[in-house]
């Protein structure tokens, strides 16, 4: 490829020197925008004879740790030597201490040329770390994740309980705990029947179309025979806190609780 081009630069640089030669013995020929056209047949044999940047040769590795693995376990994995993994931790540990990885938590490692380039850790579902090489000294950086909030609005009718009933709509745990925990001064969830019902409005969030965990429960009604329960959100303007609110203004939040319940 490159003795193509260099023979094509030659061919190119050959012929410019022949219509200098020509234009040189018969200047009448001479167009008014020969300039120009000479720069671009330069600008072009330039363009030829210049090779391109190689491109570094990226590898990714990505997994999450499991219950015995540490962060010093997955860089020696990694070809990290044990001086050049603690060096790594002791730097970016006014950041993030990394000997404190949770199972379950995703990790990624990124090598250029065989070198490492960067380093990102799911610290939770709402930020992520990231550690680079910058000028021989590891530095690392917190970021918030970026969601997409969508309010969704459903219907369920209890059948079993309200935790397989959530489930069968395709719903977590996390869900039926934030229900409970705010009806469970009016609500005795202990003694609900098939039959009862609910409705919800809750916020759902998405990172790259990815669910990744509920927002706040918006508004809530929790029909119990004949009798309906409700909890409106309110956000108090001066302290920020959530509250909750029945149909008429008063505070679902009791002295005591309807029916002490607990999760086993």
């Amino acid at each position: 490829m490159d003795f193509r081009k260099n023979r094509l630069s030659f061919l190119v640089l050959l012929n410019l020197c022949i219509v200098l030669i020509v234009l040189n013995s018969y200047p009448h020929l001479i167009r008014p925008d020969f300039p120009s056209t000479l720069r671009q047949l330069s600008s072009f044999m330039m363009e030829e004879t210049v090779s391109p940047q190689p491109q570094p040769d990226v590898l990714r590795f990505e997994d999450s740790f499991d219950r015995s693995s540490t962060v010093q376990d997955v860089l020696l994995k990694y070809n990290f030597t044990a001086q050049e993994a603690q060096r790594l931790i002791d730097e970016t540990r006014d950041v993030y201490n990394l000997n404190r990885v949770m199972a379950g938590n995703e990790f990624l490692i990124e090598f250029a040329d065989k070198a490492f380039r960067s380093l990102r850790y799911e610290i939770s579902d709402e930020e992520f770390l990231t550690v680079v090489l910058e000028n021989g000294a590891y530095a690392a950086k917190r970021t918030k994740y970026e969601f997409d909030t969508v309010v969704e609005e459903f219907y369920g009718r209890i059948e079993g309980s309200l935790w397989n009933t959530l489930v069968s709509q395709g719903e977590d745990h996390r869900l039926v705990i934030e229900l409970i925990n705010i009806l469970r001064w009016d609500v005795p969830f202990t003694a609900i029947q098939p039959g009862d019902s609910f409705k919800l409005i809750v916020e759902k969030k998405y990172r790259e179309g990815r669910f990744v965990k509920y927002g706040r429960i918006r508004a809530v009604e929790f029909r119990r025979g004949e009798k309906s329960y409700y909890a409106f959100l309110f956000e108090d303007p001066k302290t920020h806190k959530d509250l909750y609110y029945d149909e008429n203004g008063n505070s679902v939040r009791k002295a005591f609780l309807k029916v002490p319940f607990h999760f086993n």
